[in-house]
């Protein structure tokens, strides 16, 4: 576990050379006896018996490093082959041990271990045979070199790691925040961010948590995290209000409920804008709770960026529904809504796909406005259009077309839904109560209203134009009622009229 942290291809590098410097095999083992780094050949009774039972090397490796303490370094018969050993530690923890050898031959009983690797005793011996030993001077030599490479090797492959690592992280983070800057869709911004944190820290899965005004949104890196909706609110709800990191080191036991192992601990980070807390951040991993102070600071500066990128896109989307909204009315623009028009047409329309738009105005409102003026004016005008979105199915599109006229497309709806829209909307305004309605010429406020409805290929110049016609014959027709154009196949086209 701990070699994760270090530098293997650097120790490795640094280990070859001494090796090559001794002309002696070296090798590097963790805490429970097992081959980490190996450099040069082994010797043929050590390779034989590593062939044969694994275990037994390992288990001959573990229990000699369990009898060594730190500044120790030993001789030690493995199966008749002395070597040297030196244990290494990080962090005043022990986390394995380097070996050097063999460097001479001693006797040894092969009886037991012969059987036990199912070799023949002779051939064991002559594998011992073959090892050369060393003069005194040269041992001692080689203690040297395994000492002083046992001592720089973890410091130097930590180092170069966290440097590493730190770099990578700084990099990462450089992305991330130039993503943040640049980007203004939070969905994109928050689905790197997840992955760059469960990457960075093995983790198993993580989530996004934001209060915004229209409520609560949630934002998943997988499915699998919906499961565990009620934990996160309960977790993110004591984040936000301690305004801290919150740690559950084990799901099951605290909730009572059937996890899977990779999500049965979690981290809760408060997401703090300015001074005001909008949400949290939700890892979720197999143990989480023994995460580094360095990694918690690490995530305290991500969630600084999921905080900016959050506060980007709702700035993001004032502006854009800025640009796209009537500010008097809040129904769309024009801009918006011919464009909308222009969509929908490019997909292709047909009997089973068929379009339909309204364009209405309010009857005599130049009188409307005379008698109670143009405040009054405005207020009827979005009064009007709270009251059209209101009668409309979702997916209809409401728009401002300038003045005192609204237009309306509705896709997919055939002619005969349409005029009963149509007549649903004239309907609404006559029964709504408007301010001062009472002095227009019919005792109500009114309007009238162009549908034109497609069933083949046009522009939308074409259906506005259709539209716009058949909203001045309703006009000269009366008021108060909706004239219906039809375009069939071939241009063909066709009229009727409500009645008052």
């Amino acid at each position: 576990m701990y070699f994760n942290k270090l530098d293997i291809s650097l120790w490795k590098y640094v280990q070859d050379k001494f090796a090559k410097e001794l002309n002696l095999p070296v090798y590097t083992i963790d805490r429970e006896g097992n081959e980490i780094v190996v450099s040069g050949e082994n010797a043929f009774l050590i390779d034989l018996i590593k062939s044969k039972r694994y275990d037994l090397f390992k288990e001959r490796n573990y229990r000699q490093l369990n009898e060594l303490e730190e500044g120790e370094i030993a001789l030690y018969n493995f199966y008749g082959a002395m070597n040297i050993i030196k244990p290494v530690f990080l962090h005043d923890k022990k986390i394995g041990a380097v070996i050097c050898g063999p460097i001479k031959r001693e006797e040894f009983d092969y009886s037991d271990i012969s059987s036990r690797l199912g070799v023949e005793e002779q051939e064991l011996t002559d594998a011992a045979d073959e090892i050369k030993e060393l003069n005194g001077e040269k041992v001692d030599w080689c203690r040297r070199m395994i000492s002083i490479l046992a001592e720089i090797l973890p410091k130097l492959a930590h180092q170069k790691q966290s440097r590493d690592n730190q770099i990578s992280e700084l990099t990462a983070l450089q992305s991330i925040i130039k993503m943040v800057n640049s980007s203004l869709e939070l969905d994109e911004v928050l689905k790197s961010i997840m992955e760059f944190l469960v990457n960075s820290l093995k983790a198993t899965d993580c989530s996004v948590f934001v209060e915004t005004e229209d409520g609560e949104k949630k934002y998943c890196l997988k499915n699998e995290v919906e499961k565990l909706t009620e934990v996160e609110k309960a977790v993110s709800k004591r984040a936000i209000e301690e305004k801290q990191i919150i740690t559950v080191k084990d799901i099951r036991a605290r909730f009572r409920i059937e996890v899977e192992s990779d999500y049965n601990s979690m981290l809760s980070i408060p997401l703090k804008r300015r001074e005001e807390i909008i949400g949290s951040i939700n890892l979720y991993g197999k143990d989480l709770g023994k995460i580094s102070d360095e990694s918690l600071n690490f995530i305290s500066v991500m969630a600084d960026q999921v905080a900016i990128a959050v506060a980007n896109a709702q700035r993001y989307g004032e502006v854009k529904e800025l640009a796209v909204i009537d500010k008097l009315t809040g129904a769309y623009n024009r801009r918006y809504f011919t464009e909308a028009v222009e969509k929908a047409l490019e997909k292709g329309i047909n009997n089973e796909n068929p379009l339909a738009l309204i364009l209405l105005d309010i009857d005599d409102f130049g009188k409307y406005n005379n008698a109670h003026g143009h405040p009054m004016g405005d207020k009827l005008l979005k009064e009007l259009s709270n009251v059209l979105k209101k009668n409309v199915k979702e997916g209809d599109i409401v728009g401002r077309y300038g003045g005192e006229e609204f237009i309306i497309m509705m896709p997919g709806l055939k002619s005969s839904e349409a005029m009963t829209t149509a007549k649903r909307l004239k309907e609404a305004i006559e029964e709504t109560n408007f301010e001062g309605g009472e002095t227009q010429p019919k005792g109500r406020v009114t309007i009238s209203l162009g549908l034109v409805s497609c069933m083949d290929k046009v522009t939308s110049s074409d259906m506005i134009k259709e539209a716009d016609s058949a909203l001045y014959k309703a006009k000269d027709t009366g008021k108060n009622r909706v004239v219906q154009r039809i375009i069939l196949k071939d241009n063909l086209r066709t009229e009727m009229s409500s009645e008052v």
